[in-house]
């Protein structure tokens, strides 16, 4: 009997197992997919022993996320705390942990200076679990939202005063690692998923983020593991300065001194045309800072910034004034501190120091304090 080898039939069937759940950033990565085909056929009208192949795969955990804020920009007072708000999605196929991190911009011609933060704190997290700090861990194709709090300081760049109006660019970053104690991903670009010890044992790890253009010379590339945003700290203080000899306006209160009067003629100066008589025999006569002279200083403070400062105290000890050797005895004379005058607030004297309570000085507002004291 000629046997009749005709397939009657041939069907491929493929069977998918997953161990996770397919979301929209992808198929979880660790699943096991495995695929069967099998071949059913007939000889000479006889059904004959299906035949099957299996294939598997382990799905690779792809890295990917953005980070966006809602506080692009904010008006700070130094020495005062400052929250940011931010949006982390994690559109990767598993959970991630990201460690959290703000700095102020490395680009020095972006802002007014450098400066370092305190107090730093990572919290009001939703949708998202922030442990050891400043670690967040967001479940697989979910969006977190967090808080950071800083506290700015007073000064810039080792000891510059941050004035009225500066500005400083914050980098806030958030880089995928492997747990909350900072420990780096091996990034599996570069092994060969195909081989056979990796194909269905090994979840690699692919970093999968894009770039992000950032308006500073700070980079935040592509496949990193690391994504980045700005922004803006702009100072709201009140700042206080002086006019120079110049009329130029100088950080700082203005301290000046004129000789009033001298015991060689008792009346009193007059800028621009001294004393008109002198014991009845000098004219125009400048007095002289010779011993038992008197003499005025003026302090001056105008408010410059934007805010109003409170509180303000401005607080002159006699022997400050002194010359070489610091002691008051040998340039002014102990106790002659008198005639205290002040535009804002109250003068008072104890001893050889004024204290001038002015309170709240206004933005655009200028103190001017003047006393008198006698040359030794």
């Amino acid at each position: 009997m000629k046997l009749n080898q005709k397939i009657m039939a041939l069907a491929a069937t493929a069977a998918v197992g997953f161990s996770g759940q397919a979301l929209a950033a992808g198929t979880t990565a660790g699943t096991t997919v495995t695929n069967e085909a099998s071949l059913t056929f007939e000889v000479s009208g006889n059904t004959q022993t299906t035949l099957r192949s299996n294939a598997s795969f382990q799905v690779d955990n792809r890295v990917d996320m953005t980070i966006t804020t809602t506080t692009a920009s904010v008006k700070v007072i130094p020495n005062d705390t400052v929250t940011f708000s931010y949006t982390l999605s994690n559109t990767g196929n598993a959970d991630q942990v990201f460690e959290l991190s703000i700095v102020n911009s490395a680009d020095a011609t972006a802002d007014n200076g450098d400066i370092a933060f305190t107090g730093t704190t990572f919290d009001n997290a939703v949708n998202g679990t922030i442990t050891n700090g400043n670690y967040i861990t967001i479940l697989e194709d979910q969006t977190a939202t967090f808080d950071v709090t800083v506290t700015v300081p007073l000064t810039r760049d080792a000891g510059v005063n941050i004035a009225n109006a500066e500005e400083f660019i914050l980098l806030t970053k958030a880089t995928a690692v492997a747990d909350d104690a900072g420990t780096a991903l091996v990034n599996g670009a570069s092994i060969d998923k195909n081989d056979a010890a990796n194909l269905n044992a090994q979840t690699l790890i692919v970093l999968a983020d894009s770039a992000n253009t950032l308006a500073t010379s700070d980079t935040d590339v592509a496949y990193n593991g690391s994504v980045s945003v700005l922004n803006t700290a702009e100072i709201e203080t009140a700042t206080f300065t002086h006019k120079d000899e110049l009329n130029n306006d100088v950080n700082g209160l203005g301290l000046s001194v004129i000789v009033v009067n001298d015991p060689l003629c008792g009346g009193t100066y007059v800028a621009g045309t001294g004393v008109t008589t002198c014991d009845g025999t000098i004219t125009g006569y400048t007095p002289k800072a010779i011993p038992d002279a008197m003499v005025e200083y003026t302090i001056t403070a105008t408010n410059s910034g934007t805010a109003d400062a409170e509180a303000v105290v401005i607080t002159q000890n006699l022997s400050t004034l002194a010359g070489v050797g610091g002691s008051a005895t040998a340039d002014l004379q102990p106790g002659s501190l008198t005639n205290p005058t002040t535009t804002h607030g109250s003068a008072a004297i104890a001893g050889d120091t004024l204290t001038v309570t002015a309170g709240t000085v206004a933005a655009g507002e200028t103190v001017t304090v003047t006393f008198t004291a006698i040359v030794e």
